[in-house]
């Protein structure tokens, strides 16, 4: 969240190596724990400092794995996405390292293509943490978006730092269960019938429509889930990021 009407500071980033299992972190407060300062103590310029060494570690890790891919949850925007990064890291006096558009697969997108946008219903914690609870999956450390402001006005920047960890974790296991066509969804006619030709041939004879529909359905579905299990078997990163 964008609380002063500037390019959100970068908080924390945590990265999830599918094909290793090991999570890389960065972020401030990692940064101030090993300078050994408390970073409600600093001024906004050594907060700015600090920010900047966390994106420096951040994008030499970028330029380590060039051609990897990058799954993430709806981060395609200036105010929250990879923009967001590189904008705040120019302004802090770094030159950002790119990850290419077509490296980048915003998981919620994917669901959505499966599931339609009905997927999750919509609530005051969000679809990302409500799917993770209807999938069994833990959210203890995870923390509700609209709660993320008040966690770092209070200061509470190693809650923050936990929180993307959990969040990258939750990320993972909703692309692994997708993946594997084990991802439960909100109750929706497609999410409980799929979309079959032959089912929609009974239901609705001769309409072109829904011949496109029957193509576009549940072949299209398992077409799909197969291409997430081949192509993310290389083991891409998933990514969490947390700005303010």
């Amino acid at each position: 969240m964008n609380l002063r009407n500037r390019v959100p500071r970068i908080t924390s980033i945590a990265v999830h190596n599918l094909e290793s299992g090991q999570t890389k972190s960065f972020s401030i407060y990692l940064s101030a724990q090993i300078k050994g300062v408390d970073v409600n103590r600093l001024s906004e310029a050594a907060r700015n400092r600090l920010e900047k060494d966390t994106l420096n570690e951040f994008y030499k890790f970028v330029r380590k794995h060039k051609g990897y891919k990058w799954v993430h949850w709806k981060m395609r925007n200036q105010v929250y996405g990879f923009e967001a990064i590189n904008a705040r890291y120019r302004i802090l006096g770094g030159k950002p390292a790119s990850i290419a558009d077509n490296n980048k697969y915003d998981l919620p997108a994917l669901i959505e293509q499966l599931y339609t946008s009905k997927y999750e219903k919509n609530s005051e914690e969000g679809k990302l943490l409500s799917l993770a609870k209807r999938n069994g999956i833990a959210t203890a450390n995870a923390i509700p978006g609209y709660l993320e402001a008040k966690a770092y006005e209070d200061g509470s920047h190693q809650l923050l730092w936990m929180s993307t960890q959990q969040k990258v974790k939750v990320i993972t296991d909703l692309l692994l269960l997708t993946s594997e066509d084990k991802l439960k969804v909100a109750p929706t006619f497609i999410s409980t019938h799929g979309m079959s030709w032959g089912l929609l041939k009974k239901t609705y004879p001769w309409s072109l429509f829904l011949l496109i529909l029957g193509i576009i359905g549940k072949e299209f579905m398992s077409s799909l889930i197969k291409y997430l299990s081949d192509y993310f078997a290389v083991g891409p990163f998933i990514l969490s990021v947390l700005g303010f």
